[in-house]
């Protein structure tokens, strides 16, 4: 057994921490913009997230999400 701990607020210089810099209120103001594709760009990530936005698990549940959406699209010939 062991153990491993890892400080992801120093892994390098453009990581502040493991939890989102979003501010509060910004995904009930501006959250709608981000979810429509725009033309073949399908916007994925844990920004889009549904559910646990700023998480790892909506990042996940966001690509599924996207990638659903990109074979939904190939299926109905519009990519």
């Amino acid at each position: 057994t062991g153990y491993h701990d890892h400080d992801w607020g120093k892994a390098d210089r453009w990581t502040s921490s493991c939890v989102s810099g979003i501010p509060p209120g910004l995904y009930t103001r501006f959250g709608d913009v981000l979810h429509p594709p725009l033309g073949r760009l399908i916007w994925s990530g844990t920004d889009t997230a549904d559910i646990w936005a700023g998480a790892m698990d909506g990042a996940v549940r966001s690509g599924h999400a996207a990638a659903l959406s990109a074979l939904n699209a190939l299926a109905r010939g519009a990519g």
